[in-house]
């Protein structure tokens, strides 16, 4: 992380920051206020999402020519925040999340 800049750190904490205040207020809603578990679900989609955006800080600062070229494996190791192995499975987790919320609402709705 030595290697950001101050701006993507920035970014990346206000994801973190963000992500949790979100889950924390999902959980709240669903322990207090209504015991469903499609909103559960969502939440903890959309801060699994949040993270996985956070952990590519340099995305927020790149012009649009160059993020629709083509982005090969060794562009993606020149943005994201640690392995970017771990951060396309903490992505694709969220997207996993927010669809089996959507699926869980249709069905039981």
């Amino acid at each position: 992380m030595n290697d950001l800049r101050g701006r993507e750190k920035a970014v990346l904490i206000l994801c973190i920051c963000f992500s949790t205040l979100l889950l924390v207020s999902g959980i709240y809603d669903f322990a207090v206020v209504a015991w469903q578990f499609s909103e559960l679900m969502m939440s903890v989609g959309v801060f699994f999402l949040l993270i996985g955006i956070g952990l590519m800080p340099r995305l927020f600062f790149m012009p649009l020519t160059s993020m629709t070229s083509s982005m090969n494996m060794t562009s993606l190791k020149a943005i994201t925040v640690g392995s970017p192995k771990i951060q396309q499975w903490v992505y694709l987790l969220g997207i996993f999340f927010c669809l089996f919320s959507l699926v869980w609402r249709f069905i039981f709705a």
